[in-house]
């Protein structure tokens, strides 16, 4: 299995954030071989505050070179330009709204079995 990255927005370093942008820190996994071969976290340089304020079309570029270009971003909510710019980049964005399918998605992710996992 070729090497994967995958990002994901979290507040705690334990709990899916609400909104990616707003993610405290991003939680980086990069699996290979069928199991998670490093693991780090990094806070988010452009973190938005509760005003909303917009990412510029700047920001976004900055955010994505902080991220090291993952291959998946997985998030409850994101915004739509953001996730438009994401895929334009060749990044996968996954749309989890339950917690716990998040843990079942990454295993999903490791053992490369995503076939089955329905889009919510």
């Amino acid at each position: 299995m070729a090497s994967k990255r995958i990002v994901l927005g979290t507040d705690d370093r334990m709990y899916l954030s609400g909104d990616f942008e707003r993610s405290r820190y991003f939680a980086v996994y990069e699996l290979a071989d069928g199991d998670v071969q490093d693991e780090s976290f990094l806070p988010n340089p452009l973190q938005i505050d509760d005003a909303g304020r917009e990412l510029t079309d700047e920001q976004r570029t900055a955010l994505l070179q902080a991220l090291g270009r993952p291959d998946v971003i997985i998030t409850r909510r994101i915004d739509p330009e953001l996730k438009k710019a994401l895929k334009e980049a060749g990044v996968e964005v996954r749309q989890v709204l339950d917690q716990g399918r998040i843990a079942v998605l990454l295993f999903r992710y490791v053992q490369n079995q995503l076939m089955d996992f329905p889009e919510e």
